[in-house]
């Protein structure tokens, strides 16, 4: 790995970083503002629950929601918080390569005396590291709103609901890397990558809401995020994470490879 290109992708990407990560978190604390409300009237909620459809209930992950586990799920980890790291996750792993062309700098960024791969593997690592924080933002808004309505989480249960977050985010920038390793036009690059992310988070819903459907789960890198009752009970849903890595794996070590033996770069 470049560490010289690691560290200039890193301080480059650091709004990115703070963006998402304090957006993220704002938008958490917010919503945890609400739960004394539902946790104070959690009666009337598991009646109102009562007659939703439990197709929908089963697709959106909302169940408990008198607990702030089960808010949280229903509110934010299991719907809003997957598109606000995915719109991340797209636009960056798309434009490790495909930008540089697109700027018309991929000659200056190639004419460092080190490999391609290797140059990078120095992008995605720094963005790696950027989801990371993301996560940690998270996470500290949660614990944050948490202390401050009364409830408390486990450590082991920050640790599993961070493990399933962040398998999530580098799956979705693996792919999109992957793409932009192949594709000299960034837009095309986010278009496949977006098209894969919709199109398993359809399938999620869909393998959700009936029986019929429910091998669509398999074909959905959502299948193995499972927050809400990871932060609940600090079960590590160790199946599901070990999908999405290994797909992250992969995708990465192919991008390297296809960008490594890449011809022309215009």
């Amino acid at each position: 790995m470049s560490m010289v290109m690691f560290r200039r992708w890193l301080w480059s990407s650091r709004w990115s970083a703070i963006g998402y990560g304090i957006g993220a978190a704002a938008y958490i604390l917010i919503i945890i503002a609400f739960y004394p409300t539902v946790r104070a009237n959690s009666a009337q909620m598991d009646q109102l629950l009562k007659v939703y459809p439990e197709a929908l209930k089963q697709a959106f992950g909302i169940a408990n929601i008198g607990t702030l586990a089960g808010f949280l799920g229903a509110e934010v980890l299991n719907i809003i918080w997957p598109l606000i790291v995915g719109v991340f996750a797209i636009m960056a792993g798309s434009a490790v390569v495909a930008q540089e062309i697109d700027n018309g700098t991929v000659d200056l960024w190639l004419s460092v005396p080190e490999r391609r791969s290797r140059l990078l593997l120095g992008k995605i690592v720094a963005l790696a590291m950027v989801a990371l924080l993301i996560v940690l933002a998270t996470l500290a808004a949660i614990w944050v709103g948490a202390m401050l309505v009364g409830e408390s989480f486990t450590t082991r249960g920050y640790l599993a609901a961070g493990v399933s977050m962040l398998a999530l985010i580098l799956v979705m920038l693996a792919y999109s890397a992957l793409f932009s390793s192949f594709v000299s036009d960034r837009g095309r690059a986010g278009a496949l990558a977006a098209a894969v992310t919709i199109g398993g988070y359809l399938a999620w819903i869909i393998a959700g809401m009936s029986n019929s459907w429910s091998w669509l789960r398999y074909v959905s890198i959502f299948a193995g995020y499972k927050p809400q009752p990871a932060l609940a009970s600090g079960t590590f849903q160790v199946g599901g994470i070990g999908i999405l890595l290994g797909i992250s794996v992969v995708s990465v070590v192919a991008a390297l490879v296809l960008f490594e033996r890449r011809d022309a770069i215009s």
